[in-house]
This record gives C-alpha cells, sequence and structure tokens, in this order.
C-alpha cells in the first residue's frame, strides 16, 4: 500500500490520489516479481 493510504492523508474525494495509489502498489508488485526471478548464467 502506498505510505498515504496507511497513514491515513489520502484525499478519499478524489479518484485521482487513488489510482496514483494503486499504481504504486502495482510497482511494489512488480518489483517483488522481477526481484524473485532468477536468469541461468548462460
Amino acid at each position: 500500500m502506498a505510505p498515504e493510504v496507511l497513514d491515513g492523508t489520502l484525499n478519499q474525494r478524489s479518484f485521482e490520489s487513488f489510482k496514483a495509489a494503486d499504481i504504486y502498489s502495482l510497482g511494489l508488485v512488480y518489483w517483488e516479481l522481477l526481484r524473485r526471478c532468477q536468469t541461468s548464467p548462460n
């Protein structure tokens, strides 16, 4: 979750705020997935 969601400073009346928080969360998911990928040495 985005930090502004966790600390309660997210503007809940703005859909744009939720979109930004979702993009942040998606970036974290991608980072976790790519971080765990292993490539072969060849």
